[in-house]
């Protein structure tokens, strides 16, 4: 809010010049002034000399002379802390100090009109090069509170000779596999509703540019009007156009600001619009691995069933010739009626998985997809882990929360920018006229320069810039819970996989053992050296045996696939690769 606004006539050696001063205390007892000088129009973009107090420190002052190129009037020039004259008393600043903001600009040895033209005519260069003074220094490089230390502590899975691949899917070597994910990702409708997400926030953008643009604006009128009166009535016509055009000095940087946050905002859509896809793909490959899985064990309990019946018509018929008791026949019925509940929840299993991978894939399956004689994939090569602080820049889910930290930032410069007052320059140019002919015959113009600026708002700014503040700060903390969640994740895919593979290869070992002993028992049995019991036993310990093992081996994989996310899913920026 303006508290002072003057023109000084200076006559220094006999030669006039006038000096017009803004000055914008804020608040009231701290305060800074920025400077910037010209002679003349011709030499209004030299360079400067322009001496800067520097800030006080214990209580003592010094000073020194540094060059601003009044040309670029980049912040680094003429905005913040590299032109700032402190006010009479001890300043404290801070990431976060709010700089109030003095301008004064001086014109010598010009007549009055000139005079005030040099400081519109440098706001406007201001605002339209977008080297307008913000109140606030933004972030760019934020990092999360979080260490992610030098290596991560699971290592006995090893280490790949490889990236992610960003098609990983495609390492399984299984072609219903990479044709299924494939699909879903052109035919995803949630994804697909992602992508329009992403649309809108890149029309924000636009938006935000537009805001910073000049409007023009054309109107046009014509009208007819009849006046009756006690002595006759006559009728009139009226013919107009105007154009007009109004533009707003972003001198504090206020629509500058809210354009950068509409940008990071997009870039966070950008990225957990690749998040979207990367968690797409990882829930089609597990719901495929499931379906192969519950394919195999419907395969495993059916031949079991088959088996049980062949023996249960030979515990019959040995029962029937009086050989064995009829508890041994009972034991086959039961071993017949588990494996028949058994393959009932397999095969239920199997429809689950079908219909889930219906769903991600918009019921575009591949064909084979439903193939009974399909073996579960192999286990793909294991990926270059790196190291735990990859994971900020190969996961898209932590560069979506950053690029939403400094949109927040953002946010807060534009509130902060909201405070100080706004220069509006609007004109108009227009034709009219009672008849066409006359319609060229007159011109109308306007030109309005015009100040807006809160005198009492009742701490609504105050407010919504404490608002933002707090805003950044979650986002903040929450951007440290995603990279420590994303460490966490890491490190669990690769202990599962460790402890996964460890059990497979238990697991066969048991189901070799557990084949050999159904063996021997059986022939034993048929040999009437025992009883059934032994035979059922071991039936029963190779039928879970194999179960087991389609299980971990699927699980396994599944690990696998939670690395490849975990580790980012191959994300590839291409404006990182870029820049790097």
């Amino acid at each position: 809010m303006p508290n002072a606004l003057f023109l000084r006539h200076h006559k220094p050696n006999g030669r006039s010049s006038f000096t017009m001063t803004v000055q914008l205390v804020y608040p009231a007892s701290r305060y800074a002034s920025l400077l910037c000088s010209a002679r003349r129009p011709s030499k209004l973009f030299q360079e400067r000399t322009v001496e800067r107090a520097a800030y006080p420190v214990e209580g003592s002052r010094c000073a020194r002379r540094e060059t601003v190129a009044a040309a670029t009037l980049k912040r680094s020039g003429l905005c913040g802390e590299n032109i700032i004259r402190l006010g009479p008393e001890t300043v404290h600043t801070s990431d976060q100090a709010e700089y109030p903001l003095c301008v004064a600009m001086r014109a010598g040895r010009l007549g009055r009109a000139r005079a005030w033209a040099a400081p519109l005519v440098s706001m406007l260069l201001l605002s339209m090069t977008g080297a307008a003074c913000s109140p606030h220094q933004v972030k760019q490089d934020a990092k999360p509170a979080v260490k992610l230390g030098e290596a991560f502590s699971e290592t006995s899975v090893g280490g790949g000779d490889g990236p992610v691949r960003p098609n990983w899917w495609r390492d399984f070597g299984d072609a219903v596999l990479t044709e299924a994910v494939e699909a879903a990702l052109g035919r995803n409708h949630s994804l697909r509703a992602g992508f329009f997400r992403l649309r809108q926030a890149e029309a924000a953008v636009r938006i935000g540019f537009a805001g910073r643009l000049p409007s023009v604006d054309v109107s046009t009128e014509v009208s007819r009007q009849k006046i009756t009166a006690i002595f006759g009535s006559f009728e009139n016509s009226f013919y107009s156009g105007s154009v007009a055009a109004s533009y707003e000095l972003d001198l504090f940087g206020r629509l500058k600001s809210a354009h950068a946050s509409a940008k990071s905002e997009f870039e966070a859509a950008r990225f957990d619009y690749a998040a979207m896809r990367i968690s797409l793909a990882a829930e089609v490959a597990e719901a495929y691995l499931a379906l192969r899985e519950a394919t195999r064990q419907v395969d495993v309990l059916r031949r079991r069933a088959a088996i049980n019946e062949d023996y249960l018509a030979l515990t019959r018929l040995r029962y029937e010739s009086g050989l064995i008791a009829a508890i041994d026949m009972g034991q086959q019925e039961q071993e017949k009626a588990a494996t028949s509940a058994a393959l009932a929840e397999s095969e239920a299993s199997r429809a689950q998985a079908f219909h889930a991978l219906r769903i991600l894939t918009a019921d575009a399956l591949p064909p084979g997809v439903d193939d009974e004689e399909a073996a579960i994939p192999e286990l793909p090569p294991l990926p270059d882990l790196g190291v735990p602080s990859d994971l900020l820049l190969q996961r898209p889910d932590i560069r979506a929360m950053h690029a939403r930290l400094v949109a927040a930032d953002h946010r807060i410069a534009q509130a902060l920018a909201d405070r100080f007052p706004r220069l509006m320059l609007s004109g108009s140019i227009g034709i009219a006229g009672v008849n066409i002919s006359q319609l060229f015959t007159d011109f109308v113009w306007s030109a309005v320069a015009s100040t807006t600026a809160a005198l009492f708002d009742g701490g609504r700014g105050r407010a919504q810039v404490d608002m933002n503040r707090s805003a950044y700060q979650e986002l903040l903390e929450d951007y440290a819970q995603v990279a420590i969640e994303a460490l966490v994740e890491t490190e669990q895919a690769l202990a599962l996989e460790a402890a996964r593979s460890a059990q497979l290869q238990a697991l066969k070992r048991q189901l070799d053992a557990a084949s050999q002993v159904l063996e021997q028992s059986k022939l034993r049995y048929q040999q009437g050296l025992t009883d059934y019991l032994p035979v059922l036993t071991a039936l029963t310990i190779e039928r879970n045996a194999e179960q087991a093992t389609l299980a971990a081996k699927r699980q396994l994989l599944s690990s696998r696939i939670q690395l490849f996310r975990a580790l980012g899913g191959g994300f590839h920026d291409p404006e990182t690769a870029e820049d790097a």
